[in-house]
């Protein structure tokens, strides 16, 4: 973020997720979460990392950390998002929009991380509870109303398994 350091917690979120999320199984699954059941992959993130650090999210935890990005997701995230696929689009028949693209990508990116910071550094708002990184995710999903949709309960499991594997 510029003008401002990222605190010790956002580092170690931010960190832990991007090396989560270069594991090559985790990005279709990612992706496939936000797209069919509308689900924020910074808040599935922090979920994963809080409870790799022995505080998952409870269910009430889940709500007040969905509550403080909502606007931050809807008015800024998910608009940007929209127009950096748009661009993308475009970038596959026209090069010349591909330098738009990955300056919109690049800035979606650093609005994730601003949103991962604002997780970060409010986590002591957000209650916790012991749990593994799988319960988390499936505490997660259940605050959200989807983990008995179909593919939900397998996606997480993969994501689970990837987390599990950088938190070691």
């Amino acid at each position: 973020m510029t003008g401002k350091r990222l605190s010790r917690q956002a580092n170690s979120l931010w960190h832990f997720s991007l090396a989560v999320y270069a594991q090559p199984q985790v990005p279709p699954a990612c992706l496939w979460l936000q797209d069919q059941h509308d689900v924020d992959v910074n808040l599935l993130l922090y979920a994963g990392w809080r409870a790799g650090n022995g505080d998952a999210l409870s269910r009430e935890g889940c709500r007040t950390a969905r509550e403080r990005s909502e606007v931050w997701r809807c008015e800024l995230v998910q608009p940007l998002r929209s127009i950096r696929r748009h661009a993308g689009n475009l970038a596959r028949t026209d090069p010349t929009f591909a330098q738009s693209y990955a300056a919109l990508k690049a800035c979606e990116l650093q609005l994730e991380r601003q949103q991962q910071a604002m997780f970060a550094d409010g986590s002591s708002l957000d209650s916790g509870e012991s749990a593994d990184i799988g319960t988390a995710l499936e505490v997660f999903a259940s605050c959200l109303g989807i983990l008995d949709r179909p593919g939900v309960r397998p996606t997480l499991a993969t994501i689970a398994a990837a987390m599990e594997g950088v938190a070691d």
